[in-house]
């Protein structure tokens, strides 16, 4: 798919009904649809401490990445000297997609906060573009901002879907992106009140009785999906504008059963769940991936057999690939290929900075950084399915 396909555009009623998706799906930042002019603010380097990492330092021992299967993690290629130099003394920007406040702030901010440890610049600036569920920045990105090695952002894996179902408001290919990495992956995660007594994914699938599941109107295809790949006796409630604030609340109401979520926003906004009980995680839905805070929970690969319609599996997995790669950073495309990897380098110790893992931790955000290799691994099969797949994935996202 080339980013002139994308441009060929769709039907008007098509435009109008896939422009919603991203700003309610997949996010724990809530964004409103008008553009906003950026709000900056300068973050002041970090200071070293006795065990901070020296200044231009690329030494720091990686902590395990989080890939698909079939992507074997390479160490990123050391810098060469003139391009470390090209950072002398200059500002860095950094865009992130949504509000102040939220875990995409949260993250930029962080990293901001330790860039002139591992990089000769006098600053770094966070500045918030919100719009769109995060297409305003993504289109200014590829289009408009200057690659010129001081600029990069945070992207929602999220809007690679919008690529994916040629949504004609799309004027960016996450393909030609000049990605640093992502800081985590997202852990999409189906779980239960414990007040139904449901323990196990094979029981939610047999129950007696239909279970509801709350998510927003623009997100429901997933739980169709869900419902339908695995016949499982689910009653979708497809009425909560407000995302996972709201269904989190309701869930607790009583007023729905279950919820499909990202683990970690769990963790953050009902940290006492994981260990009172109150909920009962049943399945992992990102697949081929693992989350430290629910050891041994099985993904959607390790439950591939009990699809009833296996057609639907690679649609599922198609769109559970942005998963991997929700929390990304790239660059624009086109910068200089040495200046780049010196960005790359730079933004890989600072989220493999101990400094760095303790903040996210202290606000129940987790780390487990993925090589820029990997995230474009995931993006290339996300973006090269077969016609049937392509076909069905319309067809739920519908």
């Amino acid at each position: 798919m080339t980013l002139k396909m994308l441009r060929g555009g769709l039907a008007v009623g098509f435009m109008a009904l896939i422009l919603v998706i991203v700003a309610a799906c997949g996010s724990d930042d809530p964004t409103p649809t008008p553009a906003q002019a950026p709000t900056a603010t300068a973050v002041p380097d970090a200071a070293p401490t006795a065990t901070s990492p020296p200044a231009g330092s690329t030494t720091t021992p990686p902590r395990p990445t989080v890939a698909p299967p079939t992507a074997t993690p390479q160490p990123t290629a050391t810098p060469d000297t003139s391009a470390t130099d090209f950072f002398e003394g200059k500002t860095l920007r950094i865009y992130v997609p949504f509000d102040p406040g939220g875990g995409f702030d949260l993250y930029s901010r962080t990293v901001g906060k330790y860039l002139g440890d591992y990089l000769p610049i006098s600053r770094t600036v966070v500045a918030n573009r919100s719009g769109a569920g995060g297409m305003t920045l993504a289109n200014e990105l590829f289009n408009r901002i200057e690659p010129d090695g001081l600029t990069f952002a945070m992207l929602s894996g999220n809007l690679i879907t919008r690529q994916m179902v040629e949504d004609p408001a799309v004027r960016y290919d996450f393909q030609e992106f000049g990605w640093l990495g992502a800081v985590t992956s997202r852990f999409y995660t189906c779980f239960v009140s414990s007040r139904i007594g449901i323990n196990t994914f094979e029981e939610l699938i047999n129950a007696p009785e239909p279970v509801f599941f709350g998510t927003s109107p623009a997100n429901r295809y997933a739980l169709d999906l869900l419902k339908a790949g695995f016949g499982a006796n689910i009653e979708v409630v497809a009425g909560y504008g407000g995302g996972s604030a709201e269904t989190l609340v309701v869930l607790e109401q009583g007023e729905i059963d279950g919820d499909c979520n990202d683990w970690s926003v769990v963790a953050s906004r009902r940290p006492a769940w994981l260990t009172s009980g109150e909920v009962v995680p049943l399945i992992q839905t990102t697949p081929n991936i693992h989350n430290d805070l629910l050891p041994g929970m099985r993904n959607l690969n390790d439950v591939k057999d009990m699809f009833v319609r296996p057609e639907l599996y690679p649609v599922f997995e198609a769109v559970s690939l942005q998963d991997v790669f929700q929390y990304g950073f790239t660059a624009p495309p086109g910068v200089e290929p040495g200046v780049l990897e010196v960005l790359r380098a730079g933004w890989w110790n600072v989220v493999n900075d101990e400094r760095f893992i303790a903040d996210m931790a202290a606000v129940a955000r987790p780390v487990t950084p993925v090589r820029p290799e990997l995230v474009l691994d995931s993006v290339v099969t996300s973006l090269t399915l077969d016609a049937q797949t392509y076909k069905l994935l319309r067809e739920y996202i519908n």
